[in-house]
């Protein structure tokens, strides 16, 4: 059932089929939770919205006409109840038990960067609080929703082109804030990597599920009253929420109408620490993500210059990583390829076979959304057959940062040969402090390379080219095997990353 089609999950739904919307809610909670974070900006009252916009629908899901509209329909339902959660919650008096009540700390130094991830975590929440409702809603939808300027646009009922500018606008205006008080790095940082991200196990698919199942059995035992609210604790006790949970988490791994590959998982929640200039991070011991797999290799591209040149990468069977084919592209402005926002370590693997001597390649990953590879994780294949990394170019502050550093020599390091039959490379960035690893081959060419502009900041894509100089005589470039993994980093040692060539 996971793997059906969302028109035939939405009428299987409309029967009364629980199965079928236990899969739809797996298959939309981030995105629900996405629209109330960004309307009440505290991750409870947010899960409570999203467990109730759940039961709203499947309470209202025969009135839905049009089955393909249910991602807006429920868009709009989770407005409205995160919407009344507010107004709810801004009749209370809250008090924070935890601050009333702590026991008054030893100092220490542990302490000390608690408290002051603390007060980075605080300014980054009223940073969010600090924007109008719309755009933040926009850019929770973007991030945490991993949804596209169109399904935003579909959900809020504007244009496309609104969309992206909300979210544009909402960037800035957060980047300014943080800038304001000294701490834009730390702050962004937080910001992709805890608060723009579906927490790890949303606690809202399985509770909803066993509330349905606990509302089918009071009708079915009229005398036994039926409870008002999610009762998650007393449910998720019970064999019955136990057997509900279970059958939900079940139909994992299923794709929907946009194209995502089954067995993406949706976005998770990374504990990191902040940044600071004296802090190194370490990968954590937790399950590795896969965001692209190998074998769509030629699936999903898009052309970074449509006008001109629209043409996609294509299967090919003339030069390939692994059987039974590979991916080739002719393109001299770039091809790309977008998945959901990762923040940690981000591994990028492929198999390239680059153009011949006299041509260009780039390869790299794009950092929120830019597709500059000047200011990102780079890899240039010269004209002269050698691969060269972007790093020295963070040495360098020129007053065009971005007409100058092509043609800047000094901006770029060889590291290694280019070998004609194809070579594996592997890139492995560490968005927490920007910097990133080159193995070829399976041999580390390159280690700790700066990219300062892309600290804090969430890997949204991989860039690739295959440069002439003229787009109508692009040389054929061939890929394979593309993959892309993330896990989740923590501070560790100061010095876990320092260079281990010195002394």
């Amino acid at each position: 059932m996971q793997f059906r089609p969302e028109r035939a999950l939405v009428r299987a739904a409309q029967q009364g089929s629980p199965e079928a919307y236990g899969v739809l809610v797996r298959r939309y909670e981030a995105r629900v939770y996405a629209v109330t974070f960004g309307l009440l900006v505290e991750r409870r009252d947010a899960e409570d919205a999203a467990q109730e916009a759940f039961l709203r629908a499947w309470e209202r899901i025969a009135t839905l006409r049009q089955p393909g509209g249910f991602a807006a329909w429920l868009t709009r339902i989770a407005y409205t109840c995160a919407a009344d959660v507010g107004r709810s919650r801004s009749r209370e008096i809250l008090m924070d038990v935890h601050a009333a009540f702590a026991e008054r700390a030893h100092p220490s130094v542990e302490q000390e960067e608690s408290a002051l991830r603390d007060d980075m975590s605080r300014l980054v929440d009223q940073g969010l609080r600090s924007l109008p409702e719309p755009l933040r809603v926009a850019l929770a939808m973007r991030y945490i929703g991993q949804q596209t300027y169109g399904e935003i646009a579909e959900g809020l009922s504007i244009t496309q082109g609104a969309a992206h500018q909300r979210v544009s606008t909402a960037k800035r205006h957060l980047r300014k804030y943080f800038a304001r008080a000294d701490a834009e790095a730390e702050c962004l940082d937080i910001l992709y990597s805890q608060r723009m991200v579906a927490p790890a196990s949303l606690p809202i698919a399985a509770p909803v599920l066993a509330e349905l199942t606990s509302r089918a059995q009071q009708e079915s035992h009229p005398t036994n009253a039926l409870t008002p609210r999610i009762l998650v604790s007393s449910l998720l006790g019970s064999a019955v929420a136990v057997v509900a949970a279970g059958l939900l988490y079940g139909y994992i791994g299923q794709h929907d109408d946009v194209g995502q590959a089954p067995g993406t998982a949706t976005a998770m929640a990374v504990d990191v620490a902040i940044y600071r200039p004296d802090a190194g991070f370490r990968p954590v011991d937790q399950e590795t993500r896969t965001l692209v797999r190998p074998g769509d290799d030629a699936l999903g591209w898009r052309a970074w210059k449509p006008a001109q040149e629209p043409a996609l990468p294509q299967w090919t069977t003339a030069h390939m990583g692994s059987p039974p084919r590979g991916a080739v592209t002719h393109s001299n402005n770039g091809v790309y390829r977008e998945f959901e926002p990762a923040t940690g370590e981000v591994t990028c693997e492929v198999w390239i076979k680059a153009a011949p001597p006299g041509f260009d390649n780039y390869l790299f990953l794009m950092s929120d959304g830019e597709r500059l590879w000047h200011d990102g994780v780079s890899l240039h294949k010269q004209a002269t057959s050698e691969w060269w990394h972007h790093g020295n170019a963070s040495h360098q502050d020129p007053a065009d940062y971005r007409g100058t550093m092509y043609y800047n020599a000094a901006a770029w390091s060889p590291i290694a040969p280019v070998v004609p039959s194809g070579q594996r490379i592997r890139i492995t960035h560490r968005t927490a402090v920007g910097r990133y690893d080159v193995h070829i081959d399976g041999e580390l060419v390159a280690h700790d390379v700066p990219a300062p502009k892309t600290r804090g900041k969430a890997v949204t894509g991989v860039w690739i080219n295959s440069s002439a100089g003229n787009p109508a005589h692009s040389p054929p470039t061939y890929f394979d095997d593309l993959r892309v993994t993330v896990r989740p980093m923590r501070r560790g040692p100061p010095d876990i990353f320092a260079s281990t060539t010195g002394s």
